[in-house]
């Protein structure tokens, strides 16, 4: 078996053609997106259960490594999404698994402080899952969070499996401009996570 299905979304084991394929031709994900990680997978179950997105046209997904989270917002919120990560090698098997679901999403090399408020003043919500899993990123996620909110966008939503470097970065992102921290169990598989929400409507 080389596929199986994750919230309505066709995902490719490691032994997948396609996927093998991807590494023998040298595209190997460095910044740690290379696989599906719970806290996308509690991201999903979030937005399932909430109405937050529903009258969303569009969304950035950032950090976004395999797209899980760009895909599935893509098939059932059925919005524009913008797929963006620093790695410019996790977008090969992001177009893998858009192709299997035929579905894709417009995507972006960037890093988090290279996103402007105008770039993200085109777009609805922010979201993002495991994307301040080490100290350094704590600013600069931070900052992405004050752009987004500047550039009025209508909310932030992002998930983690409660890393301490995201637990201060939800600390102070909730002082300065409240919001929620979810603790949030998953349904359909094992594991927890957190999500922060910033509604900004």
């Amino acid at each position: 078996m080389t596929m199986r299905d994750v919230y309505g979304v066709a995902v490719p084991y490691s032994t997948h053609p396609a996927l093998r394929r991807l590494k023998r031709l040298g595209h190997v994900p460095s910044i740690h997106g290379t696989k599906i990680w719970t806290a996308g997978k509690v991201l999903i179950e979030y937005l399932s259960a909430s109405a937050l997105l529903n009258s969303a046209t569009s969304l950035v997904d950032v950090g976004c490594g395999w797209g899980l989270s760009s895909i599935w917002c893509r098939k059932h919120v059925d919005c524009d999404v913008l797929s963006v990560d620093a790695d410019p090698d996790v977008f090969p098997y992001l177009n893998v698994i858009s192709e299997l679901n035929q579905t894709q999403t417009a995507h972006r090399v960037a890093r988090f402080e290279d996103l402007t408020v105008s770039d993200l003043s085109q777009y609805d919500y922010l979201i993002g899952a495991d994307i301040c899993f080490w100290d350094s990123l704590v600013d600069p996620v931070e900052r992405l969070i004050d752009t987004a909110l500047e550039a009025d966008m209508r909310g932030v939503v992002i998930a983690d499996p409660e890393r301490p470097p995201f637990c201060r970065l939800a600390e102070k992102c909730l002082d300065k401009y409240g919001g929620e921290l979810i603790d949030w169990e998953l349904t359909e598989s094992r594991g927890r996570g957190v999500v922060l929400i910033i509604d900004n409507r």
